[in-house]
């Protein structure tokens, strides 16, 4: 009997073994870290993927677009990529020619194997010289790596708890920008994350020791409190002399993964095109309406404030659609506008924050009647927790739905919502809009690649929230399928079934599959929009 027993348990051990080992041998590849995070246009860059199931790599597939010319794929915005070698399951090796006019940003790579397609991880492509950081440690003032301005920074933290360390030569009177461009921190450890921290010194600058460098606070850590949202800090300079940057995790975590991209260069050169309120407003107004069914098109007039209007009678008067442009400049500053409400007028406050966000900056707006009474506001109290303690939480959404039940005229007051803070970086924009009702964002599930095998299936999950009182259906078409793969749309309206025949054959690269929606209300419809761009691959492992 007990040599039965043992029999079983050693089978079953060993089929739980041989099971562990299939499912990996045929997982699809996942990739958790690029480095180095970015690259210069007309350079080759040598790039490290790490993950898992990386195994048979031989492909980077670089977005809608990427052709193959073996043994290179080329993507469609100017880098073509080469599979070097893959040491290993957990490893890949790419090398990366980014063409001199590759489009400037963010690029998505991804693994391709026998497996399938691995998700998406970003790198980054500027226009400035890029710099490694130096293999030697640098974690000091004595030992900061040298570095010539303009420059990127790909950076590495290796342990926890560790600053490195940048020293630069300043010329003339300027003002420089420091920009987190991207940080990366061990995937294993999502409540580790790096939390990107700067701080600037003059060389061998205290008064105390002129051995001690002086610390100088950046622009945004007067006016702000610290690191702003855009992770993009300037400071003026007013004199030329040597100067230390540090770069840290606010965490104090580290540790293999943990990296980040680092630009240092003259503010005016780091700026970018800012999209301009009425371009933003229009924008916003286009993408409501395309969701829309029988929507029509309204022209939108741009309002900045003229100060003093911190008293209703200073308020500034607009017309229902506009999008107000205003700063919030010093601490206490109060914004007032007012225009014509008909009884029962439905209206949507949008809310844009380009320079200042959360949580240093958050917009308060409150719509005022005529005796001086709030009766809309977009901050709201609710219930929530600290640890196990319940609490009350005030909120401030960046959108307020609403109706005005009485004709009249209404005063809009803005200001921040502590009133303590306020600066030319506190600037907004607040559009002013009838409410359309509109399908909103649908979202589809899951977001990643589908692999499917001959003879399996995956269920897209299509969700539309329906926003300002949609009442109507979104009617769903899917394009671009592989070839011997079917999709059926669930009678719901919100599933969308990829069948893939048991014939049917391997894709070397993934097909983009386009998810199309047309809103319906009634016997009316509107315009087919795009929903997602999901890729597909047919895998036979």
């Amino acid at each position: 009997m007990m040599i039965r027993i043992r029999r079983t348990v050693i089978a079953l051990v060993l089929l739980l073994l041989i099971g562990a080992h299939d499912l990996s041998a045929h997982a699809a590849p996942k990739v958790d870290s690029v480095f180095p995070l970015g690259g210069q246009r007309g350079t080759t860059v040598e790039v490290e993927v790490r993950g898992t199931g990386l195994k048979g790599t031989y492909a980077v597939w670089l977005g809608p677009g990427t052709g193959r010319e073996s043994p290179s794929t080329k993507g469609p915005d100017g880098i073509e990529a080469h599979v070097k070698a893959v040491p290993d399951a957990s490893r890949a090796q790419v090398r990366l020619a980014i063409a001199a006019d590759a489009r400037l940003g963010f690029h998505n790579l991804s693994l391709v194997s026998p497996t399938g397609l691995s998700g998406a991880a970003p790198f980054w492509v500027g226009a400035e010289a890029v710099a490694q950081a130096a293999a030697t440690p640098h974690t000091s003032e004595e030992t900061a790596q040298p570095v010539k301005l303009p420059v990127v920074i790909n950076g590495r933290l290796t342990e926890g708890g560790q600053l490195n360390y940048y020293s630069f030569d300043v010329s003339r009177e300027q003002k420089v920008a420091f920009e987190v461009i991207a940080s990366h921190g061990p995937k294993a450890q999502a409540h580790l994350a790096i939390e990107p921290q700067l701080a600037l010194y003059e060389a061998g600058g205290s008064y105390l020791d002129p051995r001690w460098s002086k610390r100088l606070l950046f622009h945004e850590e007067i006016t702000q409190g610290g690191i702003p949202a855009n992770r993009r800090t300037t400071y003026q300079f007013t004199r030329s002399g040597r100067y230390l940057v540090n770069f840290g995790n606010r965490l104090g975590a580290g540790g293999a993964g943990s990296t980040y991209l680092l630009r240092i260069a003259p503010a005016d050169e780091t700026a970018g095109a800012e999209e301009s309120a009425i371009s933003w407003a229009k924008r916003r107004l286009q993408a409501v309406r395309s969701q829309s069914v029988g929507a029509t098109a309204a022209d939108v007039e741009l309002v900045k404030e003229a100060e003093p209007n911190d008293e209703p009678a200073q308020a500034n008067a607009f017309r229902v659609p506009a999008v107000l442009e205003g700063t919030i400049g010093r601490s206490g500053d109060i914004d007032r506008f007012r225009f014509k409400a008909r009884a029962g007028e439905k209206l949507t406050f949008e809310v844009q924050t380009p320079s200042a966000g959360p949580p240093r900056f958050n917009l308060r707006l409150d719509v005022l009647d005529a005796k001086g009474a709030v009766v809309l506001s977009n901050l709201s109290v609710q219930d929530g927790k600290i640890g196990t303690e319940a609490t009350k939480v005030i909120r401030v959404a960046p959108e307020l739905v609403s109706k005005l039940d009485q004709e009249g005229e209404y005063t809009l007051r803005v200001r921040d919502l502590t009133s303590l803070r306020g600066s030319a970086d506190h600037a907004y924009r607040v559009l002013v809009r009838p409410q359309v009702p509109h399908v909103g964002d649908p979202r589809v599930r899951p977001e990643g690649p589908v692999n499917l095998r001959p003879g399996a299936k995956q269920r897209l999950t299509v969700s539309a929230p329906g926003k300002e009182d949609f009442a109507g259906t979104l009617a769903l078409s899917v394009e671009g399928l592989p070839q011997g793969v079917k999709a059926f749309v669930g009678a719901n309206g919100s599933t969308i079934e990829l069948v893939a025949d048991a014939s049917a054959p391997a894709t070397p690269l993934p097909q983009v599959v386009r998810v199309s929606g047309l809103p319906i209300v009634g016997a009316k419809s509107g315009s087919a929009f795009l929903v997602a761009e999901v890729p597909v691959m047919i895998v036979n492992k």
